[in-house]
């Protein structure tokens, strides 16, 4: 079961960075790595907690825990702007619509991934 939550954790990162390097047009190697261990970590404090506590009750697309996991990969986005953009004021993080684009995909990428490899069919 391990290596399951390993697996969504890693292809999740892997898709979070495909889809952040295309739509941000940085289609180059090195940077894709860059971004794809980033997203590993951010995966592994904020999303990988919180499957854990979900998977106590396991349900496949249950919409309930991707709109869950949007909650916290909003956190988690806003988190990263404040920290690394410190010069932003909070009013022109939230106004960039890129902070909820990134936020709902990611969460979606994660909870796919979730209930395919994870989840159980409820029943």
């Amino acid at each position: 079961m391990i290596i399951r939550y390993v697996a969504v954790l890693i292809l999740s990162a892997i898709c979070s960075a495909l889809v952040y390097v295309i739509t941000l047009d940085q289609a180059e190697y090195i940077p894709y790595l860059i971004i794809s261990g980033i997203m590993l970590t951010c995966y592994s404090i904020f999303e990988l907690p919180l499957q854990l506590f979900l998977n106590r009750k396991p349900r496949r697309f249950n919409f309930k825990y991707l709109l869950i996991y949007t909650v916290f990969s909003f956190i988690a986005w806003l988190i990263m702007a404040v920290l690394f953009g410190p010069y932003n004021p909070i009013g022109s993080i939230l106004a960039s619509y890129k902070i909820y684009l990134f936020s709902v995909l990611f969460a979606l990428i994660f909870w796919l991934w979730d209930s395919i490899l994870v989840q159980k069919v409820t029943g």
